[in-house]
């Protein structure tokens, strides 16, 4: 029976054993006890519990014994798991999130390795800590591991986007490699084509979307040389290109897109990692596939497909209910 009092739902001892909502270490039978031989789910608290600290687990815990009817601090928690699942992780795993986020990201997991193998250096036998230590597990070294040697932050936020380090990918560094000696391949280049024209002055550039010109002066006279094509002109120089900024064009390319195209790859490639981490977040939508429910002002619940989470961990065949 559910009772409201104030901002307070309150459930007798016997609703909360029919819905299985912790679990009874009596011994008693309770309505979906096979679900606990099939998949070691007791209750719906155990279910729903991806806790990784003790506090949270409280704090969970009193959620479900003493559940609130205030809307504000329920849409606040919709409102926080929205966040987490749909904006930081769908970014992540997109390839579309700030820097900050990976940085935050990283000093997460490297604030948890180092507090996980601090607890293993004690050798500590307090029950207390036993239940915590899983969370230190294999997959948070591995990715740890893997964004160190990965993301260069410093350079990070100097580009705003994300930057990889030294020896992530070969065909990056070398990209990056060639990318630092542009300036001086380039004004050997400059230096050639100012021989060959016969100019006071002469440069070579980049421009996006165009390629590679050489800068002439205004009066430089085009048609001695058959292979000069003016793309465009200022008012002093003429910006041209000839068979070897065509040659340039066919052999480096527009390197700096290179690099970031390469980089983003690599991003998108290794967040295989994150899909483990957010597991903990996905698996209700993904696995349970539950959804969130829109508060209205009248005294109705209106539900489709309703059935009990731990009915689908006893069989896969049931017919869903509607409220």
């Amino acid at each position: 029976m559910l009772r409201f009092r104030g901002e307070m739902v309150e459930i007798d001892k016997d609703t909360y054993r029919a819905l299985d909502i912790f679990s009874d270490d009596k011994g008693n039978k309770r309505p979906f006890s096979n679900a606990y031989k099939s998949s070691g789910c007791k209750s719906l608290f155990i279910l729903c519990n991806r806790c990784r600290s003790t506090p949270g687990k409280y704090l969970l815990r009193k959620w479900f014994a003493h559940p609130t009817a205030d809307r504000e601090v329920l849409t606040k928690r919709q409102k926080a798991i929205s966040f987490f699942l749909q904006h930081i992780l769908n970014r992540l795993r997109a390839g579309t999130a700030k820097v900050a986020h990976w940085e935050n990201l990283y000093k997460t997991i490297s604030s948890s390795v180092m507090i996980g193998r601090y607890l293993e250096s004690l050798g500590s036998p307090l029950a207390l800590l036993q239940g915590d230590m899983d969370c230190y597990s294999e997959t948070l070294l591995e990715t740890y591991a893997v964004l160190n040697a990965m993301i260069d932050f410093e350079e990070s936020y100097a580009e705003n986007r994300l930057v990889m380090r030294p020896g992530v990918d070969p065909e990056l560094d070398r990209a990056k490699t060639l990318y630092r000696q542009l300036p001086s391949i380039l004004t050997q280049v400059a230096q050639d084509e100012s021989s060959r024209f016969k100019a006071a002055t002469c440069s070579v550039a980049y421009v996006p979307m165009i390629g590679y010109l050489v800068a002439l002066p205004h009066d430089f006279q085009v048609e001695d040389f058959e292979d000069v094509e003016v793309i465009y002109s200022t008012a002093h120089t003429l910006h041209a290109k000839d068979e070897r900024m065509r040659t340039l064009d066919e052999e480096l390319g527009d390197v700096k897109m290179r690099i970031i195209d390469k980089e983003t790859t690599i991003t998108l490639r290794r967040n295989v990692l994150l899909d483990t981490i957010a597991l903990f977040v996905t698996s209700f939508r993904g696995t349970c596939r539950w959804t969130c429910p829109k508060f209205v002002d009248e005294p109705i619940i209106d539900a489709t497909r309703v059935y009990h989470p731990l009915a689908q961990l006893i069989t896969e065949h049931f017919v869903p209910n509607r409220v």
